[in-house]
């Protein structure tokens, strides 16, 4: 199946969502869930922290124990503090669900977010922010208003991302290709590649923008049937859709309602052999 790419030159305006920092502080191992914050802070190296959903209670553990009623932890904050641990993000018992914020932050080179299961913030401007490498050990949702993925993501699993507004900064797959991704998010604004040994579907009411940056989508499938369009662009920029290795039933579906915005001018590329239609 050959390669196809789309640039654009003349930039659109890019959608920006701006999400603010909580601090934490703390010893080793200390956890703060009152006032309707929750507060993670892990200080010291080798520390493994796992996040889970046991009922009506949130249930954090590693070298203590502790737990809240989910209904008084607003905001689920990890704050590594610079040093190595594994945080697991576990939402397969029941839904990992907090009302504004779940983020993690701050991390070491070597640290490691695990995520499984469906993770959710649940209010209406509610955000999951990933800024640790993260590796998928088992089927993962992450559903929010806004979903930020800002550093590697790797893990042969399937990734689904619902909401309104999903974020990439970083490549997704590039060491371990993800089983499939999924996302129908509103917009998907997106940088660098992903990659999965599956399909990748872009729903319908999907529009991909394109970050300033160029985006490779490697998959044994690409379905994309929302609009295509460049955020922000400053110069050429291409989206590159890799189903060179598919086998002969894969297709690019669609490449949406639109490619490129009023103003914009764009060109389409056919690279390999092969027949494009």
């Amino acid at each position: 199946m050959p390669k196809t790419r789309i640039a654009w030159r003349l930039p659109i305006a890019l959608v920006a969502i701006a999400a603010s920092l909580i601090g934490a502080a703390g010893a080793q191992a200390s956890w703060n869930l009152a006032g309707g914050v929750g507060t993670i802070t892990v200080d010291s190296g080798g520390d493994t922290v796992t996040i889970a959903r046991s009922g009506a209670n949130l249930v954090i553990t590693g070298s203590t124990t502790a737990s809240a009623a989910v209904s008084s932890v607003q905001r689920l904050v990890v704050d590594l503090n610079g040093k190595s641990a594994t945080v697991t993000l576990d939402g397969t018992a029941a839904d990992l669900a907090i009302a504004d914020e779940i983020r993690v932050k701050n991390p070491a080179p070597t640290s490691t977010v695990n995520l499984k299961g469906r993770i959710v913030a649940t209010g209406g401007s509610g955000q999951i922010a990933l800024n640790a490498p993260t590796t998928l050990t088992g089927d993962t949702t992450l559903d929010a208003s806004f979903v930020g993925i800002n550093r590697t993501t790797n893990g042969a699993q399937a990734l689904i991302i619902a909401g309104t507004m999903f974020a990439q900064s970083a490549d997704i797959g590039g060491t371990t290709p993800l089983a499939s991704l999924t996302v129908n998010a509103a917009i998907a604004q997106v940088a660098g590649s992903i990659a999965t040994t599956g399909a990748q579907t872009w729903s319908g009411s999907t529009g991909v923008l394109l970050d300033d940056a160029d985006v490779t989508l490697h998959a044994s499938r690409v379905v994309q049937t929302g609009s295509v369009e460049c955020g922000g662009c400053t110069e050429e920029r291409a989206l590159m859709i890799d189903v060179s290795s598919a086998s002969p039933g894969s297709t690019v579906t669609a490449l949406g309602s639109q490619v490129g915005a009023d103003g914009q001018t764009f060109r389409l590329v056919k690279d390999g052999v092969g027949t494009l239609t």
